[in-house]
C-alpha cells in the first residue's frame, strides 16, 4: 500500500464515506497497534525523526488551519469565531491523526504486495501456500486475497467462498518459545483467529459456517460484539440477517455425521498424510506434491517403510518427523530436500 492509497483511506474515515471493509480494517489495525504500543521497538533516533517530520508537518497544517481561518473571518463576519476555531481545531486533530497514522505505518509495514488467487467450480481444490508456511485448499468458486509476506505481528487474509487452511505455527520472534503470531481469516461477516491450526469456512447466500478439525479458533462478528471459541469437530455458525453467531453443539450420537463432514471438508485436498506401513518412495512423492517441493531418497533408503501421521504438520516438522522415524539425515538447498540414512533390510 503507498502513502497516497493510505491517506486516501484516512481522509474518506474521517469524512464519513469509507467502505464497512475499510472501516473495519483500519480500526482493527489501529486497535492492534494500540495494545502494542505504538513506539515498542523502535529505535531513540527513529523516535527523533518521527517526531521532527511531524513536528514540521503539523506546523505547516496549523499556519495553513490559520490562514484559512483569517480568510474565512474576512470573508464571513458574520460567523461567530467559536465556531470557526472549533472547525481548525477539528481540522488540526484529524491531520495529527493521519500523520501519526502514516508514519507508525511506514515503520511497521514496507511496501507488501497483496495478491488474490481465484478457484472455480471445474477445477476442484485449489492449493494456496502461504509465505509463512500455511496451506489453503480454495473450494468451488472462491477467492482468497493475502499478502506475499506478512507483518512481523500478524497474518490476515480475506476469503470469499470456502476453504480448508492448514495454519502453521509462528511466533513474533521467530523463537520456539516466543509469542505466537496470530492468524485472522475475514469473511462474510466474520473474524476467525487462530494460532496454528487446521479448519473450514463456508460461506453461503445467509450464513458462514466454521469448523474446526484441529487446535482451538476464536470467531466473532466484525464488530466483536460475539464471540466463541471451538474445539476440534465443532462448529460455529454466522446469519448474517439475523446477525447471530452461535456454537452448533455436536451430540456424541451423531459421530457418524461428523465423520461424514470431515470427509466432505477435505475431499480433494492434500490434507490426510497419514502412512500406515507405506512405501518411503510413495510418501516422499505426496510430501512433495503436497509442499511444492522435490524429495530425494538416497538408493539405500528406498526400500523403507513408514508409519506415521503428518496430518495437519508443517514441513519442518513434517522433515523433522521423518529424520526421527528413520534415523536419518535430510539436507535441503532451495526446493530440494535429500533424505540419507542407513537404510532399510
Amino acid at each position: 500500500m503507498t502513502d497516497e492509497e493510505f491517506e486516501k483511506i484516512i481522509q474518506r474515515y474521517n469524512d464519513g464515506l469509507a467502505s464497512p471493509e475499510e472501516i473495519y480494517w483500519l480500526e482493527s489495525w489501529l486497535k492492534h497497534r494500540s495494545q502494542e504500543g505504538l513506539f515498542q521497538n523502535i529505535s531513540p533516533s527513529e523516535k527523533e525523526r518521527i517526531k521532527r517530520n511531524l513536528y514540521h508537518e503539523m506546523v505547516g497544517k496549523i499556519e495553513s488551519s490559520q490562514s484559512s481561518t483569517i480568510d474565512l473571518e474576512r470573508r464571513r463576519k458574520r460567523r461567530p469565531l467559536f465556531y470557526m476555531v472549533r472547525a481548525a481545531s477539528v481540522l488540526i486533530i484529524l491531520s495529527l491523526f493521519g500523520l501519526i497514522a502514516k508514519y507508525v505505518w511506514q515503520i511497521y509495514h514496507p511496501e507488501v504486495v497483496t495478491l488474490e488467487v481465484q478457484s472455480s467450480s471445474d477445477s476442484g481444490s485449489k492449493k494456496v501456500l502461504l509465505a509463512d508456511g500455511s496451506i489453503v485448499w480454495l473450494k468451488g468458486e472462491s477467492r482468497l486475497t493475502y499478502p506475499s509476506q506478512f507483518s512481523d505481528t500478524m497474518r490476515m487474509v480475506t476469503l470469499e467462498g470456502e476453504a480448508l487452511f492448514e495454519i502453521s505455527k509462528q511466533t513474533m520472534d521467530g523463537s520456539e518459545m516466543g509469542i505466537r503470531k496470530p492468524f485472522v481469516v475475514l469473511s462474510a461477516g466474520i473474524e476467525t483467529r487462530v494460532l496454528g491450526t487446521s479448519f473450514n469456512i463456508r460461506s453461503r447466500e445467509n450464513e458462514t459456517e466454521v469448523f474446526v478439525l484441529t487446535g482451538k479458533v476464536a470467531v466473532s462478528d466484525t464488530l466483536g460484539k460475539q464471540r466463541i471459541e471451538l474445539l476440534p469437530k465443532e462448529k460455529g455458525l454466522f446469519q448474517r440477517k439475523e446477525n447471530l453467531l452461535q456454537k452448533m453443539e455436536l451430540m456424541p450420537s451423531n459421530e457418524g455425521v461428523v465423520s461424514t463432514q470431515l470427509e466432505e471438508y477435505v475431499a480433494g485436498t492434500e490434507y490426510d498424510m497419514h502412512f500406515d506401513n507405506v512405501k518411503m518412495v510413495e510418501a516422499a512423492q505426496r510430501i512433495g506434491q503436497k509442499f511444492n517441493i522435490k524429495v530425494v531418497l538416497s538408493s539405500n533408503m528406498e526400500a523403507c517403510m513408514i508409519r506415521a501421521d503428518f496430518t495437519d504438520q508443517s514441513l519442518d516438522k513434517t522433515m523433522d518427523m521423518v529424520a526421527e522415524a528413520l534415523n536419518a539425515i535430510i539436507h535441503h538447498s532451495g526446493e530440494v530436500y535429500t533424505i540419507n540414512g542407513p537404510g532399510c533390510n
